[in-house]
């Protein structure tokens, strides 16, 4: 690994005053995490400090078009303190790599007053600090977080660096070209990485969106493995109405199809409900087909974007990033009033419900948490209802239970309800698969409240 020496610092502190002496500070910039530049009265003046682990330096620089998404505080309080500041000179420590620049500002009383920048040029210890006339403390990069360390960087403590050894990493100290070519080069070559760190937010959204959407394409193709083939369920439905058996059991053999039935109910009935399942299980899987194909075309637009990140510019990111905030909006935009379910209260519990597949998908697994209780009729298509609860009471379920069979038009019949932490999504929207759940039945006229008069106080989310 190579670093600077003691004897480059000296050299660095001579070229940096030789060029800087008597200039002001016009604009300080946040470049990366840890790399700033101050630009200064001099034409196309500027010095550019690295605080990296690695290599840390300053040097006199081109300026750049880098820039951080979101400058640090330690960025805003250096550029309050350094506005309009004038430099007198620039010194290395004796025998350190640390660089002392010494600036005049203005107090608040506009008194012309000393401010002290250290620059200290340490592998894996890099930082600045500034301090006041008597080297109190007013600001530092790296404050200590071990109030025990041999060196305290803190607020209002007096600033003051323990001696180094001498080190010498390169078999002889830099000329002068070769420190002037520092800035250069590690903008040159770190450029993408630096890049990459600012902007970690983008590159890290593009990578989340590929895996979700690489899972999201093994379920999709899952789901429709598993599904049960529509033209199966109507002719298991029509060998039901053609033989109408009496059913003693949950399932019956008819020409060689083991039909899964509804003991409790007659065949007709049994078949009307195999028609009514094949119709919704066409649908879905018309959906499945669709949202794969979908989701393939996301897989290969991310699959670029995510290649082109690599090598793009700051002004192509930051386009994508533009995007990306762009389809977060209309992520929002897109939950119009017809996707917004409703709710009711009863002794002060919210019990929500939805009145179509894409409303119900939207309570469900959208505004719920995972304690809360999720009820629908059973084996029947209809309502979620959710108690927005996590131990509701025996009458706070069987008024949900109630509400699930009316607004699926039943009086009488069963009410599964689970957690919601035991549901999954099952393809088109509003279709579930529980995990785990029980089963109670209910007589709408056995509620504790009148249906019409509960869903006369609801309201929208």
């Amino acid at each position: 690994m190579t670093f600077l020496t003691n004897s480059d610092v000296q050299k660095i502190a001579e070229i940096l005053n030789e060029t800087l002496r008597f200039t002001f500070v016009r604009k300080v910039k946040q470049l990366g995490k840890n790399l700033f530049l101050i630009s200064f009265s001099k034409k196309n003046t500027h010095l550019l400090i690295a605080l990296n682990n690695d290599f840390p330096f300053a040097m006199l620089s081109e300026d750049t078009d880098l820039k951080v998404d979101t400058p640090s505080s330690f960025f805003n309080e250096l550029n309050r303190l350094l506005k309009n500041a004038l430099l007198k000179n620039i010194t290395a420590l004796e025998n350190e790599r640390i660089l002392k620049i010494n600036f005049e500002v203005s107090d608040k009383s506009l008194q012309k007053v000393p401010l002290f920048m250290y620059i200290e040029l340490i592998p894996h210890h890099a930082n600045i600090i500034i301090t006041d006339a008597d080297d109190k403390i007013l600001l530092a990069f790296r404050y200590s977080k071990n109030v025990d360390a041999k060196k305290i960087i803190r607020r209002n403590q007096t600033y003051d660096f323990i001696p180094n050894k001498v080190f010498n990493s390169y078999p002889r100290t830099l000329t002068d070209d070769e420190l002037l070519l520092l800035s250069i080069n590690y903008i040159k070559n770190n450029y993408h990485n630096i890049l990459k760190d600012n902007y970690k937010e983008v590159f890290n959204s593009i990578s989340v969106r590929l895996e979700r959407a690489l899972r999201k394409k093994k379920v999709l193709e899952n789901e429709l493995k598993r599904a049960m083939d529509p033209e199966d369920m109507v002719e298991q439905a029509n060998l039901l109405l053609t033989y109408q058996p009496k059913l003693e059991g949950t399932r019956i053999k008819l020409e060689n199809h083991i039909i899964e039935v509804d003991p409790f109910i007659s065949a007709i009935e049994n078949a009307n409900k195999l028609f009514r399942k094949a119709k919704k299980q066409k649908n879905a899987i018309k959906f499945l087909k669709e949202q794969i194909i979908l989701n393939d075309s996301v897989i290969t637009t991310l699959t670029k974007v995510s290649s082109n990140l690599e090598n793009a510019s700051q002004d192509q990111i930051e386009h994508i990033k533009n995007q990306l905030r762009k389809e977060k909006q209309i992520d929002k935009e897109f939950i119009t009033p017809k996707h917004i379910p409703y709710f009711t209260m009863f002794k002060g519990v919210k019990i929500g419900y939805g009145r179509m597949s894409i409303q119900n998908d939207y309570l469900t697994f959208t505004l719920t948490k995972k304690e809360h209780y999720f009820l629908h009729v059973k084996d029947y298509p209809g309502a979620h209802v959710i108690i927005f609860d996590s131990n509701p009471t025996d009458e706070i379920l069987l008024v949900a239970g109630c509400l699930a069979l009316y607004i699926s038009s039943i009086d009488i019949g069963e009410v599964v309800y689970t957690q919601v932490k035991n549901l999954k999504k099952a393809g088109a929207p509003g279709l579930v698969k529980m995990s785990k759940y029980k089963t109670f039945k209910v007589d709408v006229k056995n509620a504790p409240i009148d249906m019409k008069t509960l869903l006369s106080k609801s309201e929208r989310f």
